[in-house]
């Protein structure tokens, strides 16, 4: 794990080298001619939503009631979806830097304070063959940003699901049931817990995700994703 984490550091700075934060536009890849916010384009922009939605997701806890409050700052639209598959699937994680400015930009405005950002993780084979888990370089870039430590060990997958785009929304929620777990429970008790992931839709992950932390100590999970679908 920490060869892979050590790996990605230096993919990332050699990414900076070839594709420059302030040159090229992260989404079209078109010239920037002057610097501009998250190195989009006026263009792009203006076919981007930015716009900051809250959702409340009702928790089952073992012993009390909760809520987990989410984040989304964008709408999933032709731009972000071609954004988010270069970012995802084409390895051009410098991508990572700019969404996840975008999601600190909408975080720091909200006044709010947290002990941990955590990732949502993918299945262990999955991350091997992608190469990276895309949750880990946002929460990774945005700790940098809010100033928060984040931690990749804390919670894990367990074992793999199936594709979630073709899914109804129920079938979502059993796709991903008992799938996550605690990897280090002295990390979570008492904690207020930051939870990244890049597309939220049915909520279904982040619920289970904050399900499985708060019945194992957590004081509060809150949920922030770049996209809603």
């Amino acid at each position: 794990m920490k060869l892979i984490t050590e790996s990605l550091a230096y993919l990332n700075e050699f990414l900076e080298m070839i594709y420059p934060s302030n040159i090229k536009c992260v989404c079209c890849e078109g010239e920037l001619e002057n610097k501009i916010a998250f190195n989009i384009c006026e263009y792009c922009q203006s076919k981007i939503e930015f716009k900051p939605v809250w959702s409340s997701l009702y928790i089952e806890r073992e012993y009390s009631q909760n809520y987990t409050e989410v984040l989304t700052v964008t709408e999933y639209n032709k731009v972000i979806r071609r954004l988010i598959y270069k970012f995802k699937y084409n390895s051009q994680t410098y991508i990572a830097r700019e969404m996840a400015s975008i999601m600190a930009n909408f975080l720091e405005g909200e006044n709010l304070s947290f002990d941990v950002i955590i990732p949502v993780p993918l299945f262990v084979a999955k991350k091997r063959k992608r190469g990276f888990n895309q949750a880990e370089l946002l929460a990774k870039y945005l700790g940098e940003h809010i100033k928060v430590r984040h931690d990749i060990n804390v919670l894990g997958r367990i074992k793999e699901t199936e594709t979630m785009h073709m899914l109804t929304k129920e079938q979502r929620r059993e796709n991903v049931k008992g799938v996550f777990s605690v990897e280090d429970p002295t990390q979570i008790p008492l904690k207020n817990i930051l939870l990244v992931d890049d597309i939220y839709t049915t909520g279904a992950t982040i619920k289970e995700c904050s399900e499985v932390l708060l019945n194992a100590g957590a004081s509060k999970v809150t949920a922030v994703a770049f996209a809603r679908s």
